[in-house]
């Protein structure tokens, strides 16, 4: 499978490239510079502002595998030039905060995490509800901290969730995992996902 990381420098993003390279993928990592050569790894300069450039730099892939996140600096509408990019290009995964947008509802702490983003929380949610209508899969996903995979990783549907849930840190091997294995799954139904440890 040939799978396009965006981000792919970010911490998630290498991640998500080293992951799909030990899986037997080829990817095409895409990033404002380029990293560390590898074999089957093809690093691609892309600005994810640039929505006509990415939208160039993901064609021929399979699947796109997003890291993107908001870093101090970043462009106002990052997300969402981002997404309106992919939207018309291979299926996305897609990586999201939990407790904004649609995950808000069942998360304890959601008026918290809305102060804390307020001004981010317009460009995830438009990000977030333009890949979701191109049946894309997006993880919402807590706090994100570095260790190993976990080995209990489990990921549920938004709508599965009963009640309320705090949203607890998970490490970003195991969101990249989870990531992966949606981008695997070439009859994935898209949605809001979790990725739990």
């Amino acid at each position: 499978m040939r799978i396009a990381v965006l981000a792919a420098n970010g911490r998630t993003g290498q991640q998500l490239s080293a992951q799909a390279l030990a899986r037997g993928h080829e990817v095409v990592a895409l990033a404002r510079r380029p990293g560390p050569s590898a074999p089957s790894l093809t690093w691609v300069t892309a600005d994810a502002s640039d929505a006509a450039a990415l939208a160039r730099a993901v064609r021929g892939a399979d699947v796109v595998v997003s890291g993107l996140g908001l870093v101090a600096g970043s462009p106002p509408g990052l997300l969402s030039t981002a997404a309106s990019a992919l939207a018309e290009g291979p299926r996305v995964v897609w990586l999201a905060a939990f407790g904004t947008g649609r995950s808000a509802g069942v998360a304890r702490l959601s008026a918290v995490i809305n102060r804390v983003l307020a001004s981010e929380i317009p460009d995830r949610v438009q990000a977030d509800e333009t890949l979701l209508a191109a049946g894309a899969s997006v993880f919402h996903a807590g706090p994100l901290t570095n260790g190993p995979v976990s080995p209990g990783r489990h990921t549920v549907r938004l709508e599965a969730i009963p009640g309320r849930r705090w949203p607890r840190p998970v490490s970003r091997a195991t969101v990249a995992a989870a990531m992966l294995d949606a981008a695997q799954d070439p009859d994935g139904a898209g949605g809001v996902l979790l990725p739990l440890s």
